[in-house]
């Protein structure tokens, strides 16, 4: 897992594919949509007060997904997204495993919520 940079555009493309997006409320991301997401979570990643942590869990340096935790007080809500390739290989549960430890840990947050498109 790490931070995401302005040169993750094209593999945050392939991650947000029509694919992956399908039962998201969100169309597939072009070029142009990765790159100004990105440039977004760059900014966010900076700010004095992060309302969101957006890492890429990479395998083999290759961006296989994002994973994203939005702190509230004393919770957060966690989601991911998997490039449609790499779906069952159990890459996004050790990611969550890794949020959740940083959750507890850095943020000392109480508890995390999660969702699941179907």
């Amino acid at each position: 897992m790490r931070e995401l940079t302005p040169g993750d555009a094209p593999a945050v493309q392939r991650i947000y594919s029509d694919a992956s997006v399908r039962y998201l409320p969100r169309m597939a991301m072009t070029a142009e949509s990765a790159a100004s997401w990105l440039a977004d979570h760059v900014v966010e990643r900076h700010a004095t007060t992060r309302t969101m942590y957006c890492f890429g869990i990479d395998h083999a340096d290759d961006l296989v997904g994002v994973i994203k935790l939005r702190p509230d007080r004393t919770s957060a809500a966690l989601s991911y997204i998997l490039r449609h390739d790499v779906w069952g290989h159990g890459y996004a549960t050790k990611a969550v495993a890794l949020v959740l430890d940083f959750a507890s840990s850095a943020l000392g947050l109480a508890s995390v919520d999660a969702k699941h498109p179907p």
